[in-house]
């Protein structure tokens, strides 16, 4: 089984995520960027507690480690992937 994101991830997932990455860039015209990530972490927050909610507690919480652990590798790969593109030289 390949661990490539792209082969085993529905091409929807990242036509979902350029969308709420745009709408980002829109809003971070007008907001500090800072301040804009923070207001998206807290609404993914609010919105994967509520597909929490209904679950055993001992499910709801290996999920939440679940979900903590999967925003720390997403995060590390995409500023990894930011980083390289920043050590290419422009042509």
């Amino acid at each position: 089984m390949s661990n490539d994101p792209e082969e085993t991830v529905p091409p929807e997932f990242y036509e979902l995520v350029e969308r709420f990455t745009d709408l980002a860039d829109e809003i971070s015209v007008a907001h500090d960027p800072a301040k804009l990530s923070a207001v998206i972490l807290y609404a993914a927050a609010q919105f994967n507690a509520r597909t929490l909610v209904t679950l055993e507690d001992e499910t709801r919480a290996a999920a939440q480690d679940y979900f903590v652990d999967q925003y720390r590798a997403m995060l590390e790969e995409n500023l990894e992937a930011l980083l390289e593109e920043q050590d290419e030289p422009r042509s």
